[in-house]
């Protein structure tokens, strides 16, 4: 997932990035620490190919509430969802 993420990411630098993983949405590197702010939402460290990585996730029924608060934080979001 971690690469997915870095390809979205290069594709849209300026936007938060939601991945959704099976009913969860996750958020990674500087993404889940800017979210996690403003969603009142602990930033967790992943370790992935060595690397300490900082991720937070909520569930897919907490979009549209979570969604607007980062909007109303003054973020741009990007959803990237596979199962529509």
């Amino acid at each position: 997932m971690i690469e997915l993420f870095d390809n979205l990411k290069n594709i849209y630098p300026d936007k938060i990035i939601l991945l959704r993983i099976d009913n969860y949405y996750e958020l990674y590197r500087e993404d889940a620490k800017r979210a996690s702010g403003v969603l009142h939402i602990n930033a967790l460290t992943r370790i992935v190919n060595d690397e300490d990585i900082s991720v937070i996730r909520f569930h897919m029924q907490d979009l549209s509430r979570n969604l607007e608060k980062l909007v109303r934080g003054g973020l741009k979001v990007a959803i990237y969802d596979d199962k529509l």
